[in-house]
């Protein structure tokens, strides 16, 4: 662990921490479940990416991540956390995994959904043709092909450059993620530690 915290900070001293394909690292956390289905050995069992439930506006299958922070930095701890794992903690800790993997991006041909404009300009680009009702209750903008649309982009980012959640949702991608192609893509920095406290509201 001490060796990767030494590469981590390492990393971002070459990179720096801006933008987001100069050094925003990512992290991946498998959902918990009983028989282990979910666990971290099932990271490589990764599926294509297909069009998923148009309701929903987000694809199916690739790698999903989001970018990841240290719990605590300033402190002696070395958990990892994201976007994710908090909106988990609140909104479903079942899922809620104690380790996660953490990677690297080695692309930078991304697409960034920051603002309406940017998502009006990948449904545009990539319309989903639809058979009968396209009316789904998540949806945010016209339906998109992500099949086709990962032809030419290596990832599929929602959120703005600092990690956050971002507007307007695509559908139902809830807070700021990436989902990328495959592990082509990815470099893996190894096994973390992931913050997996529910903060206190005081009270």
């Amino acid at each position: 662990m001490k060796l990767l915290m030494e590469n981590w900070k390492k990393y971002l001293a070459e990179m720096g921490v801006g933008a987001f394909t100069g050094g925003k690292l990512q992290l991946f956390i498998p959902r918990a479940c009983p028989d282990e289905k979910c666990s971290i050995q099932k990271f490589q069992d990764i599926k294509p990416v297909k069009n998923g439930n148009t309701a929903a506006n987000k694809p199916w299958g690739g790698v999903w991540t989001s970018t990841a922070n240290l719990a605590n930095p300033g402190t002696l701890e070395e958990a990892w956390t994201s976007g994710w794992n908090e909106w988990m903690k609140y909104e479903m800790p079942n899922w809620m995994n104690q380790q996660g993997i953490l990677l690297k991006p080695t692309t930078s041909n991304i697409f960034h959904i920051e603002n309406e404009k940017d998502l009006e300009k990948l449904a545009t680009e990539f319309p989903l043709k639809e058979e009968g009702s396209s009316f789904g209750f998540f949806r945010g903008s016209s339906p998109i092909d992500y099949e086709k649309a990962f032809e030419v982009y290596d990832a599929i980012h929602f959120g703005t450059t600092g990690g956050q959640s971002a507007y307007p949702d695509p559908g139902a991608w809830d807070v700021e993620s990436t989902c990328w192609k495959d592990l082509s893509v990815l470099e893996i920095l190894g096994t973390v530690s992931v913050d997996f406290e529910k903060p206190s509201l005081g009270y």
